[in-house]
């Protein structure tokens, strides 16, 4: 087990802060055909209970084109108001069942949301697979799924068959909202409330066979908070575990102690 150091990385433009966040590889056996599901182990065991706060998604690009992204990932709420999100940029989607809705942070694209009470220390999955595809469009759906293997459907849309499969690489990323509509001068952010969680590397699939992901870049610095520039130090950290050639990692935010008055 260790702490995971620095190492500067690229940051999507859909994500404004969010630490820590990594990037992982499936390597290249989709060819390009590409990868036509994905799934995230997570397990989240602290998190703030009142208002939107953090968003904790997985996101993965489409071969054919890079301008658009497909993610997927839970939210803390009020306790019995849990979220879970799944969503797609880019132009020529559609809804397919009443939770989605056209859009997705303000621009093109689908959002698919459920209220769902996922509960604290305990394991689940979170899943986008292709379900179908002909050569105008091809259908995505997103589950969470339980340990014990219970799945609740989130949501279904389509998008153009010319964006093919997902790309090799995926983003992980721990979203606080808050920031994104706050100022740019760290010293002016408020200290960020405490949140912690477990991944595992996400796993892809294609042709019916499994492939487990690298870690490639990891940051942790990307969205200081005044008690991040006060104490000097980032108020985000990633104690990554390797254990029979899969990765996983423990994700802290905001344990900094207070500023002094």
């Amino acid at each position: 087990m260790k702490i995971v150091c620095l190492i500067i990385g690229f940051i999507l433009a859909t994500v404004v802060v969010s630490d820590p966040n990594i990037n992982f590889n499936w390597g290249n056996n989709a060819g390009n055909i590409g990868y036509d599901k994905v799934v995230l182990p997570i397990k989240v065991l602290v998190a703030p209970t009142i208002g939107r706060t953090y968003y904790y998604a997985l996101q993965c690009n489409f071969l054919g084109d890079d301008r658009s992204a497909i993610y997927m990932g839970i939210q803390p709420r009020e306790p019995g108001k849990n979220l879970v999100i799944f969503s797609t940029f880019g132009t020529g989607t559609d809804s397919e069942h009443s939770q989605c809705v056209r859009g997705a942070d303000g621009g093109s694209g689908t959002s698919c949301s459920v209220q769902y009470n996922w509960n604290l220390n305990e394991l689940y999955y979170v899943s986008m697979q292709r379900v179908y595809m002909n050569v105008t469009h091809q259908s995505w759906e997103g589950y969470i799924v339980t340990e014990q293997g219970q799945s609740v459907l989130v949501g279904r849309f389509s998008v153009p068959s010319t964006r093919r499969g997902l790309q090799a690489g995926s983003y992980f990323f721990d979203e606080y909202f808050p920031f994104n509509g706050a100022s740019k001068d760290p010293t002016k952010r408020k200290c960020i409330e405490y949140t912690k969680l477990s991944i595992t590397a996400p796993l892809a699939s294609f042709n019916n066979q499994w492939y487990p992901s690298t870690p490639t870049k990891i940051r942790v610095d990307t969205g200081k908070d005044s008690c991040a520039v006060y104490w000097n130090q980032n108020n985000a950290r990633a104690t990554e575990t390797f254990l029979n050639g899969i990765y996983s990692y423990d994700l802290e935010n905001g344990f900094l102690p207070p500023i002094p008055k």
